[in-house]
Formats: structure tokens, C-alpha cells, sequence
């Protein structure tokens, strides 16, 4: 019999379930964080974002309003050169923020939620099933909020927010009759100033018994600085009186007021019609939006500077469903259609200003993301790429194979690329770096295919991503089997220079706890909104969660809310810990690449961290049995001492004297935690696989670096040679 012993301590990697897993690849990984000192720590834990006492006193109409319905909707934002960060959340149609980090670091207690909450719109369109859900798209100083359905957005601050764009045209200027019998000098009759000598003011010439035709239009101008369409034209035109032959009028305007964020108004008018045709020029510039009255005292020779050009603005519809802020610019999309600002004009679109896409295959487009000098458009099955040179913005094709229809699965991840999700499985597009590679799109999933393979196809537009730069992690969240809710979730873990996947699961396994929305915070932190499903009563059951849950090192899987009691519309809430549902790393089944051995092993040694007392369970199984076999409890003993009797235990119990920082990630007291071997005896007859993992349950925590796998080979008789056959045996 030849020994043979495995390589020495082999780094656990994560899921890679396909046909010849590499030794150290797992089945599952379950509710674990990848570390930057490598391995799998056990330490994820959800907690409410708000941080509320143990019991208060809330109105029915609050609980109503902030924990009874599903959030459709989260991010949270950082207004560019500012300190002001605001979390917006969307419930039941209406859509509310709160101004600062509330809820990482205050306590709240009788008015709860109302004193810091601004609704902005209370009766928005509720997403229904075949719906994909609100965008937020940053532009720096402003955010915009579209839904394809409602009137859009714009955010510009505490308390200042307003309808996007132009979505009708510009008011019109009314120019009162000019009142030619009268004939004192600047003294207004009705609407008629007369000026009898001046060169200077006035409008018409000196010639009497001749029509005189002038036409206005106006614009207003946003605090954006977008100018909005010319308004239709609004014409005024007198005769002169027989003995004015030097006379001249002025004329009085009414002007209306514009659409809120109006900061300015533009008069554009006509030198006179029958002498000189019909082009506008720039008259006057009103800065404000409140005054209702302007004369107009301007001769023809004063006007200059020609108004915009018809196409120079356009109205936009209110069914944008997606959209991305590129080359300074407000880029929109709904079907096949792609419309574009002018630059530093966010609401500013002109009439040509456009990209028609259907002429290319590949859908609608379903979502737009700046990358490095470029813009990409993800359509049903082809992803577009937009630049710019010298001929100006120009498309062009990067696959017409692969697409997405699931909008909130793209994500960027820094210096990697972007990842997005469809029907074969994850892909990431990677490449287009300033003076750098073409742009490629691979899949990037082949590992976790059977996992995928569950999802429901007809819900994938449900999914939901999120990238945390303090994690390195992405989550894509997706409904699987029959589900319409994403219930199902995995990560990529992106430490390594390959993909790395594990699971992660939501609140609860029950179908009304889930994570219906999810963003990471400007800190990194994930974000996620749930689905409390819950109908104010008094006695509500456990696990009914609170809006927010933010990802920590806590023990608890999210925190959950009781009513103890209603009475004079008030509702007594109490917050408890959800369990934690536990932590599982599972190997693949190791067969060793050998046809011709079987294999008698004997024991696992597990390298990792450990702090406390705490204990988890080791389990193996062999030859595809999935009956799991427990081996006696082993203490975890220091590396010098191992097979040995002088184990050290250095598993204690927690220390209570370490306090920890629910909001901060990797400040656990794991991480203090010394380096040990642990050895546990399987002693398996001779087998063709082998596989084994860990568990652990609630608030156990450990840190798994690397493994080592101690065995025996016996070699088997070739195929179709023939044996020895004992005294008794039969042929």
C-alpha cells in the first residue's frame, strides 16, 4: 500500500459545482464573508437601519404608512460638495427621505419616523408584478427620480424638489392692443404709450396710415439653466392715425409665470412684419418668476441676437424608464429610443438630440451605464455602445447575442467591469479603459449553472444587485422556482483575480420576508428594504420586519417588531433579534482525478481563527451518500499541540468587556482571534468520494482559512483484468 498524502493546508475557495471540482472548491457557502486574510468568516448579520429602543409608542397611521406595506424602492444619496446625505425609500406608492444618517447612530422614541421623514409624493404608481421598479440616476448637485409612469423628479435638497423638464410647452405672452388715439407723451391710456418725437424709443416708423405687425414668444429658464421651447407666437398690429406721422408706441406685455424651478423668463420678438419677415430675436430677460407686466419699448434696430432654433428644445413624455448621467449629460431611454441633454442642461433636450436603436437588433433597451469614455446600452439580447469623436456621438455594436431584461442586475464593479444578469447565467463586460482594451463580454457563472438553472425566468426583471466597496462583494437577489419576489440570493466575492460565489439567504426562509429592494449606502454598507407583510393588529407574531436592515457583524438575521397592544390609535412596538439562520461551508465531492484508487481517508484538519467557546459542526459524507456522519466533538487545539493530549482549548467564551460597532464591517471580535489547527477523525472505509463541511447555527462565529486532508490510497486491478479469487469466494 502506498501513502499518500494530500497537499498541505489548501485555501478554501467558494462554490464551484461543475463535473471535476478542483480540491478546495465547495458545494455550498452559506451566509459567509470572504476576508481579506483569506478564507470564509462567519460573522454576517442584519440589523435594523433605525436604531430603536427595545419598546415604544407609535401611531396606527405611522405603522401603517412606514411598516405595514413592502419597500419598492431604497438609495441613499450624498449631494456633490456637500455633507447632506438623504435616504429615500418608496412604500405603497409613496415616496419619502430622511435627511442625514438617522438611522445609524439615534435613538427614537415617541415621534418616530415623523420628525425627520419628508414626503415627497404620497400617491405614486405601485409597481406591479410585471414592472421593474423606481431609478435613481445622479447628477451631482440634482438626483433624478424616474419610474416610466409618474412625472419625474428632481431632487435638489432638504425640501427642495420638483417636477422634472418641460412636459408642456412654454407658456404664452399676451401683448395688450395698442391704443393709437391717444396721444400724450409717456402717459399710459390703457395699453398705449405714445412717444410723438423720440428716436430712441418706441416701436414702428414714421409713416402714417401703415400696418404695423409685431409677434412675441417666451421661454423660461430652470435654476438648472435648461431654456425651455419657444411658446406659439402671440401677434399685436396697429395703424397709425392720419397727422402721427412721427409717432411711436410702446407695448404692453402679460406675462405668465412658469412651471416651478422657473428662475427667469425669456421675451423673444419680431422686428416689424411687413418690412423686415419674421424672425425672432432676444428682446428681454426677466430674472424672476413673479412679475406680471413688461413694456416693450425696443426699436427694431436693438435686436441683435436671434432666438433659438425650433429644435434647439422639445418637451419629453413622463415614460422613461431608465437613464444614466454620462459625458455631462441627462441620458433617457424607453423602448428603443435614447434621448440626450445638451451638455451641463440637464433638462434641456433638443428635438434631434436622439439615438433610434431599433434599426439594430437586439430589443428595448432595458438599462444604461456610463463606463470609463463610453456608454452602454443593455438591451432584451444585445448590449450597444455609444462614444464620442470628432463626428460627434456614434453606436455601435458589442454582442447581439447576449442582453439583459433584468435592469437592477447591472452593476459596476470598480476596475472589473460590469456585471449584469440574464437567462444563461452572470456576465461581466469588462475592458474600455482610458487608452486600453476593446470591451468583451464573457459569462462569468458556469459554477454555480444548477443554482440559476431555478430561477424564474418570467420574474428575472425582479431582480435585484447591489456592489458594497467595504464588502467587495456583489448580491444579486432573484426570484427562483415559482416565486414573483427575489427570494433567492448569491454573491461574487471579488478578493480574488477569479470569480468567487457563495449564497446568501434573505431575512427568513418564509416567503413574506424578503428583500424587496436593496442599494448600498455612500459609506458602503448594503442597504436593503424588506417585505414586512403585515396587517396592523394587535399580537402580531415575530419576524415581521421594520422598513430598513442594514448588513453588520451583528448575531441577529434583522430585527424584527411586535404589537403588544393597540388602543386610542397608538400601537405599543416592541423590537426583537431575529435568529440567525447559521453559516455553512460544504465541499464539493473530491475524488481525486483517480480512476484506479480507492481511498481510505482518515482525518480533516481545518486551519482558522478562532475566539470563544463557540462550537460548530463537522459533518462528511462518502460515495454520493448525502447521509451526513458526525464525528465526536474535537477541542481546538494550538497548531504545536495537535495529536497530542496537551490540547490547549482556546475556543472561550466571549468576552464581554469588547463592545462592538454594529454599523462598522470588519471590527468583530473575530478578528482578534488566534490561529489554530483543529483535527477531526473520519476514518472512512475505502471510497471512490469524499466530501465534508462545517456548520454552525445563531450567533456562532469562526474564521475558515484552509484545509488538509490526511488518506491512503489503495490501488485497484486494472479494468477487465482478471483477480484471484479467494478459498470460499465466488466467481
Amino acid at each position: 500500500m502506498k501513502s499518500q498524502k494530500l497537499k498541505k493546508f489548501i485555501p478554501l475557495g467558494g462554490i464551484n459545482r461543475i463535473l471535476t471540482p478542483r480540491i478546495g472548491d465547495a458545494e455550498t457557502v452559506l451566509n459567509c464573508r470572504m476576508s481579506v486574510e483569506g478564507g470564509w468568516v462567519a460573522n454576517v448579520g442584519f440589523q435594523s437601519w433605525w436604531k430603536s429602543p427595545a419598546s415604544w409608542t407609535v401611531s396606527t397611521a405611522t405603522l401603517q404608512k412606514y411598516f405595514e406595506k413592502q419597500v419598492d424602492s431604497c438609495y441613499q444619496w450624498k449631494r456633490q460638495n456637500s455633507n447632506d446625505v438623504y435616504t429615500f425609500v418608496e412604500q405603497n406608492g409613496v415616496l419619502y427621505y430622511v435627511l442625514g444618517n438617522k438611522g445609524q447612530g439615534t435613538t427614537y422614541a415617541g415621534t418616530f419616523y415623523e420628525k425627520d421623514i419628508e414626503i415627497i409624493d404620497s400617491n405614486r404608481y405601485v409597481p406591479k408584478l410585471g414592472d421593474t421598479c423606481t431609478q435613481y440616476i445622479n447628477l451631482g448637485n440634482h438626483l433624478l427620480i424616474i419610474n416610466g409612469r409618474d412625472r419625474a423628479i428632481l431632487f435638489s435638497g432638504h425640501k427642495t424638489y420638483r417636477d422634472f423638464g418641460f412636459a408642456i410647452g412654454s407658456p404664452t405672452v399676451s401683448p395688450y392692443d395698442v391704443d393709437t388715439e391717444y396721444f400724450e407723451d409717456k402717459v399710459l391710456k390703457g395699453t398705449a404709450i405714445a412717444y410723438p418725437k423720440s428716436t430712441v424709443f418706441g416701436l414702428g416708423q414714421a409713416t402714417p396710415e401703415q400696418l404695423y405687425t409685431y409677434r412675441y414668444k417666451l421661454t423660461t429658464i430652470t435654476d438648472t439653466g435648461a431654456e425651455s421651447p419657444l411658446s406659439s407666437e402671440q401677434e399685436v398690429s396697429w395703424e397709425k392715425p392720419t397727422g402721427a406721422s412721427t409717432r411711436r408706441y410702446a407695448v404692453a406685455l402679460d406675462l405668465p409665470l412658469g412651471e416651478d424651478g422657473c428662475v427667469a423668463r425669456r421675451i423673444y420678438r419680431t422686428r416689424e412684419i411687413n418690412t423686415s419677415g419674421g424672425s425672432y430675436y432676444f428682446l428681454k430677460q426677466i430674472d424672476e418668476n413673479s412679475s406680471r407686466f413688461y413694456i416693450d419699448t425696443l426699436p427694431d434696430r436693438y435686436l441683435v441676437d436671434q432666438a433659438p432654433d425650433l429644435i434647439a428644445s422639445t418637451t419629453i413624455t413622463t415614460d422613461f424608464k431608465v437613464g444614466e448621467n454620462w459625458d455631462n449629460r441627462l441620458w433617457l431611454a424607453k423602448g428603443t429610443e435614447i434621448i440626450y441633454s445638451d451638455r451641463g442642461l440637464f433638462e434641456q433636450f433638443g428635438v434631434l438630440s436622439y439615438f433610434e436603436v431599433g434599426t439594430l437588433r437586439g430589443g428595448d433597451v432595458t438599462q444604461l451605464q456610463s463606463f470609463y469614455n463610453n456608454l452602454i446600452v443593455f438591451r432584451e439580447s444585445a448590449i450597444n455602445i455609444i462614444s464620442f469623436d470628432s463626428n460627434g456621438f456614434n453606436i455601435s455594436t458589442i454582442t447581439n447575442t447576449v442582453g439583459t431584461t433584468a435592469p437592477n442586475s447591472v452593476v459596476v464593479i470598480p476596475q472589473l467591469g460590469i456585471i449584469f444578469l440574464n437567462e444563461q447565467g452572470v456576465y461581466i463586460l469588462t475592458g474600455g479603459l482610458n487608452g486600453g482594451a476593446s470591451l468583451s463580454v464573457q459569462k462569468i457563472s458556469f459554477g454555480i449553472d444548477d443554482l440559476l438553472n431555478r430561477m424564474n425566468y418570467s420574474m428575472i426583471h425582479k431582480t435585484i444587485a447591489s456592489y458594497s466597496t467595504i464588502e467587495r462583494e456583489v448580491w444579486i437577489h432573484s426570484p427562483s422556482d415559482d416565486s414573483v419576489v427575489p427570494d433567492t440570493g448569491i454573491v461574487l466575492h471579488t478578493m480574488t483575480g477569479n470569480p468567487t460565489w457563495s449564497i446568501r439567504t434573505s431575512l427568513t426562509n418564509a416567503k413574506q420576508a424578503y428583500w424587496s429592494a436593496m442599494t448600498t449606502t455612500v459609506d458602503g454598507l448594503f442597504l436593503l428594504g424588506t417585505a414586512p407583510d403585515w396587517t396592523i393588529s394587535a399580537s402580531q407574531t415575530t419576524d415581521k420586519f421594520g422598513a430598513l436592515q442594514v448588513m453588520t457583524n451583528a448575531n441577529n438575521w434583522g430585527q424584527s417588531c411586535t404589537i403588544s397592544s393597540i388602543s386610542d390609535g397608538n400601537g405599543v412596538l416592541a423590537i426583537t433579534n431575529t435568529a440567525n439562520p447559521g453559516h455553512t461551508w460544504e465541499s464539493e465531492w473530491y475524488n481525486f482525478n483517480e480512476n484506479d484508487v480507492k481511498i481510505r481517508f482518515y482525518s480533516v484538519e481545518l486551519r482558522l481563527l478562532s475566539y470563544g467557546d463557540n462550537s460548530f459542526n463537522f459533518f462528511y459524507s462518502t460515495d454520493y451518500s448525502y447521509i451526513e456522519n458526525a464525528t465526536s466533538a474535537q477541542k481546538q487545539a494550538r497548531s504545536e499541540t495537535v495529536y497530542t493530549v496537551a490540547e490547549d482549548a482556546v475556543f472561550g467564551a466571549e468576552d464581554a468587556s469588547v463592545t462592538k460597532v454594529p454599523f462598522t464591517i470588519n471590527k468583530s471580535k473575530i478578528s482578534d482571534g488566534r490561529l489554530i489547527v483543529l483535527r477531526y477523525d473520519v476514518n472512512t472505509q475505502l471510497v471512490d468520494q469524499f466530501k465534508f463541511g462545517i456548520r454552525s447555527t445563531n450567533d456562532t462565529q469562526w474564521h475558515l482559512l484552509s484545509m488538509n486532508i490526511l488518506s491512503d490510497a489503495q490501488a485497484l486491478p486494472a479494468l477487465n483484468q482478471a483477480t484471484r479469487l479467494q478459498r470460499g469466494q465466488s466467481r
